[in-house]
């Protein structure tokens, strides 16, 4: 049996995940793995590796235990959760609002984005020189949004133009698609608002619109610019991504991963959060995601909420 000394000699060698359980094994870890629901992989930089995996590595050093993720839909770790057989599920602001009504989650954390805050808001912009001067005036108009799954540029886009009595029906639809038109950033979207002709709206991410100078915004060089766009009006707050644990955990374990997300990890700036494209993790507030769950589930029918593309929920393979 290990003493105390070669066991933390041990913990703290280089590992990869392939080598966690055999690593687990001979520290003397508990064998039985933390299982962590998610809804996709997001393969990262040049070896190609989910952007859950330093996540993983250092979950799993710091529980002693082997952590294993695996890819389910909201529908499954809702069910999941509430069973016991997940103890942690990382979700989106839709994803969440799939999963909270049951009531089987416990919410520990919160995201810090980029800009350093726990939410975004969109706006929702027009040309500068447009006739449309209200959002209940884009029916049969050209829209455009961000990618599919997005909270905020897909979403959240929905609920306004859902609030100002605009129905996806009622905007002008894709002739390759036969669905909405879709751009891979706030950025792209807005350059087609500005600059292109039949694109009568959009919604853009308030943070990018906030970086961009007054004047001087030019097609030609594709760059953006404020004078270029008028907004109609504004989203809701959309709350980053989640951890959510389940109510079947060790309530010792559940508080050891409250504290792992909101006080360990914020020291590791280098190596875990950059995979997880995250500033770090502060305590939740369920209250803050109230309205936006609320607001999910008055659009969305249960389990309709739009997800990432070519998500097949009957996939549950891990991960790693």
């Amino acid at each position: 049996m290990p003493t105390p000394s070669t066991r933390r000699a041990c913990l703290l060698r280089p590992v990869t995940a392939g080598l966690l359980t055999a690593l687990l094994a001979g520290c003397g870890g508990d064998l039985r793995p933390v299982r962590v629901g998610v809804t996709k992989i997001d393969l990262i930089g040049p070896q190609l590796l989910p952007r859950w995996h330093a996540l993983q590595v250092d979950l799993a050093m710091k529980l002693n235990r082997p952590v294993q993720f695996e890819v389910l839909s909201p529908r499954q770790i809702r069910a999941h959760l509430a069973d016991g057989r997940l103890t942690l599920a990382l979700l989106d602001a839709v994803e969440y609002a799939q999963v909270a009504p049951s009531g089987h989650g416990v919410l520990l954390a919160t995201a810090v984005n980029s800009a350093g805050r726990t939410e975004r808001v969109g706006l929702i912009i027009t040309k500068s020189e447009s006739d449309v001067t209200a959002i209940d005036q884009l029916k049969g108009r050209r829209f455009d949004f961000g990618p599919k799954g997005d909270p905020l540029l897909d979403a959240a886009g929905v609920i306004a133009l859902h609030r100002a009595g605009v129905g996806l029906d009622d905007l002008e639809k894709s002739p390759l698609f036969g669905g909405r038109y879709r751009h891979i950033s706030s950025g792209e979207v807005a350059k087609a608002v500005a600059y292109e002709r039949p694109v009568a709206a959009g919604i853009i991410d308030e943070a990018d619109y906030e970086r961009w100078p007054e004047k001087g915004g030019t097609a030609w060089l594709g760059t953006l610019s404020r004078d270029r766009v008028r907004i109609l009006g504004r989203t809701m707050a959309v709350p980053e991504m989640t951890v959510v644990a389940s109510r079947q955990a060790d309530p010792k374990m559940i508080e050891t991963l409250r504290r792992y997300f909101t006080v360990e990890l914020n020291r590791k700036s280098i190596g875990v959060l950059s995979w997880m494209g995250v500033r770090g993790f502060r305590p939740a507030e369920q209250d803050r995601y109230a309205p936006f769950v609320a607001a999910v589930n008055e659009v969305f029918p249960l389990d309709s909420a739009p997800g990432p593309e070519g998500r097949d929920s009957t996939d549950t393979r891990p991960v790693m």
